[in-house]
């Protein structure tokens, strides 16, 4: 039996999601433009005593867009349960919130890494270089423990990433890609503790302590608003 494709709504879908990603593109680019220009304003971008850096600014500008948008991205979920008679196992819109999410935390990877301090130094974020006795020189300072959770928390946002899409929904079945997908909560835990322990070594100006708190406050108060609604129903279907 073969399966008929109505084409003028897969393009009709496709034509939309392009839209928005280009929506969400440019409202991204503008989050990372007040970032960074707020983050020369207040002198963040001055990191660990070094001069002020553009690459430290896009640093922060592209950290603070990802948490906004996975903000976003964890609000649809609880929103669509709240309104919904049944959650979809995916939305695209959830989806593509979720992509950028991890684009920009990928941008801010990156140029955390090319942030100067000297030629070839990116692995001082991991190891210590003033131990030479050390079998492998781990860096198990605060500063250490942050970049360790913030990279395991890049890796697991960048697995989420790759199985955005109906490929991967349809290769892995379901239940297999709702796990995987399920990644994206522990990725907010690591990115929670690392950017706490951030705004106290970096001594963050008090407007993006608040901003990151906010964000975060949020984010527990939508999920506890949304699981407890999914109880609810839960309880309901029972009776």
């Amino acid at each position: 039996m073969k399966v008929k494709i109505n084409r003028k709504s897969l393009w009709v879908r496709v034509s939309l999601r392009t839209l928005r990603h280009f929506i969400l593109f440019n409202i991204g680019t503008v989050f990372i433009t007040i970032f960074a220009r707020l983050s020369h304003r207040t002198g963040d971008d001055q990191f660990m005593n070094l001069p002020p850096d553009s690459m430290v600014s896009i640093s922060i500008a592209s950290a603070y867009t990802s948490i906004v948008f996975l903000l976003a991205t964890l609000l649809v979920g609880p929103i669509q349960m709240v309104r919904s008679k049944a959650l979809p196992l995916s939305s695209y819109l959830r989806r593509d919130l979720g992509i950028w999410t991890g684009i920009f935390a990928l941008t801010h990877f990156y140029t955390s890494l090319e942030i100067d301090f000297g030629p070839g130094t990116s692995w001082l974020y991991l190891f210590f270089t003033d131990n030479p006795d050390a079998l492998i020189p781990l860096r198990l300072d605060l500063f250490g423990l942050s970049n360790y959770l913030g990279l395991i928390g890049i890796i697991l946002f960048s697995v989420v990433l790759t199985i955005s899409s109906d490929f991967a929904l349809k290769a892995l079945k379901p239940a297999r890609w709702k796990k995987i997908q399920r990644g994206v909560y522990a990725a907010t835990g690591l990115t929670f503790v690392h950017g706490i322990i951030y705004q106290v070594i970096s001594e963050r100006s008090v407007i993006y302590v608040l901003t990151f708190a906010f964000i975060f406050v949020v984010i527990f108060a939508a999920q506890t608003w949304g699981f407890q609604a999914k109880q609810k129903r839960l309880d309901q279907a029972r009776t």
